[in-house]
């Protein structure tokens, strides 16, 4: 290996730590891939692209993406979970409304619902039995676990009905059900109107993204011969990855999953 290439190793290494500053070393894959991301993003691009700098930029990138990947999945499983809280709570309303308690509510929703919050509550039950854990503070519990307000709101509704009896609960989860309809319609708007927006700006990059692949290939002995093409190639990498993380910044809009913002 030479030194040049020993050299721009250790740059890489310096700027990725500066400004990946979210880097952390853990004792799981999860600190892993977006290494490994971010190394072959980092030899792809110094090779496609002419230029450890390229390389630089397009290994940041790599690891940005990787970890917008892992996040997006770990969002996913918040939101099944937040849309079978939202199933549980129609549900319990229901049942409360028959007079039934606590337990058998839950004890009835564990049954009922799917992976993952069928086991969910029959730990919530299980900490009730052999634990004394209240169900109030389970619930509490799980919503800081998962991220999901909801739970919290059905702790508050629960601690509530110790006074009002299950018919006060159940009108309580039902005025929530509601409110949680109204949230999800408005969501739904929401999330449409952002894609519709974002659509042209991901098209955009698309064709940037295309472009500079085919240019680096096809005139590849025009940007080898000077430094200033290759500079040129860096600079433009860098354009499209910083349009790309914009336009996702901007593509984000979860604000409104917390009850509080319906």
């Amino acid at each position: 290996m030479s030194a040049s290439l020993i050299l721009f190793l250790c740059l890489f290494t310096t700027v990725f730590l500066l400004v990946c500053r979210d880097f952390e070393i853990e004792k799981s894959w999860q600190a892993l891939l977006p290494a490994l991301s971010a190394a072959v993003f980092f030899f792809m691009g110094s090779w496609i692209y002419l230029s450890p700098m390229a390389g630089i930029i397009t290994g940041i990138f790599g690891y940005k993406l990787c970890k917008s990947v892992m996040r997006w999945h770990r969002e996913r499983r918040t939101d099944l979970i937040r849309k079978q809280a939202r199933d549980f709570v129609t549900a319990a309303a229901g049942m409360y409304a028959s007079g039934k308690n606590d337990r058998s509510v839950i004890e009835d929703a564990s049954k009922s619902l799917s992976e993952p919050l069928g086991s969910m509550l029959d730990n919530v039950l299980s900490n009730y039995d052999f634990n004394g854990v209240a169900f109030l503070d389970s619930f509490r519990r799980m919503s800081e676990e998962t991220g999901v307000d909801e739970f919290s709101a059905v702790a508050g509704i629960l601690e509530f009905g110790k006074q009002g009896g299950p018919r006060a609960t159940g009108r309580g989860l039902l005025r929530l059900s509601n409110a949680l309809r109204r949230r999800d319609k408005l969501l739904t708007e929401r999330a449409k109107a952002v894609a519709e927006s974002s659509a042209v700006a991901w098209a955009a990059i698309g064709i940037l993204a295309v472009a500079s692949l085919i240019d680096a290939i096809k005139f590849r002995d025009y940007f080898a011969a000077s430094f200033i093409g290759r500079l040129d190639l860096a600079v433009g990498v860098a354009f499209i990855v910083g349009l790309f993380f914009l336009t996702q910044k901007l593509s984000q809009d979860r604000d409104l999953m917390k009850i509080g913002g319906s």
